[in-house]
């Protein structure tokens, strides 16, 4: 009985130190990006970058029961981004999607372009962002009041993360959502 009761001890010992460091991760990624450092744009090739990002989330969508699907129109797939500051913030948005979806859900990613801009869309079938909250989702440790007792573990900066990486490469980010039918940002 002592045993159990020390290996439980531990046990949350660890899962609050791994808070921990994903919090400190979280907040000097997020200093990092708001001290408007100069972007490493490099020259990439999107199609790859959008594969990788598949192949890194189609396991945690089907493990859930979600159907992930990438829809990808491009001019031309050769573009000037910062690819770890993209990939960061597209994996922020589809973890968002996959830990707001109820199992049998949709999420869908579309990539679209025109001569001038990029754009990518995250939509999912989740539980959705009551209007009230959604000027506030991208402050950093802003969590949804519905959402704080159901979602996952996480940080509150992922979406803060998220919008200053888009600012640093000159974008803009919004999202429309409606209660139990989804979010697309």
């Amino acid at each position: 009985e002592a045993q159990e009761k020390y290996s439980d001890i531990l046990e949350k010992a660890r899962r609050n130190l791994n808070r921990m460091n994903y919090l400190i991760v979280d907040l000097l990624e997020l200093t990092k990006l708001e001290s408007k450092r100069e972007n490493k744009l490099t020259s990439v090739d999107i199609r790859e970058l959008i594969h990788n990002v598949e192949d890194n989330w189609s396991n945690s969508a089907r493990e859930r029961h979600i159907k992930l699907t990438f829809q990808t129109q491009l001019i031309d797939p050769i573009v000037y981004i910062d690819p770890d500051q993209i990939t960061r913030a597209f994996e922020n948005l589809i973890s968002n999607a996959i830990k707001y979806t109820p199992s049998g859900g949709s999420i869908t990613i579309e990539t679209q372009q025109s001569a001038e801009m990029l754009i990518f869309k995250v939509s999912d079938t989740g539980i959705g962002i009551p209007a009230a909250e959604i000027s506030n989702i991208f402050l950093p440790f802003y969590r949804v009041q519905q959402h704080r007792h159901d979602a996952a573990e996480g940080t509150g900066l992922g979406l803060a993360i998220v919008e200053s990486i888009i600012k640093n490469h000159h974008g803009t980010i919004s999202v429309e959502s409606e209660v139990n039918q989804g979010s697309t940002f």
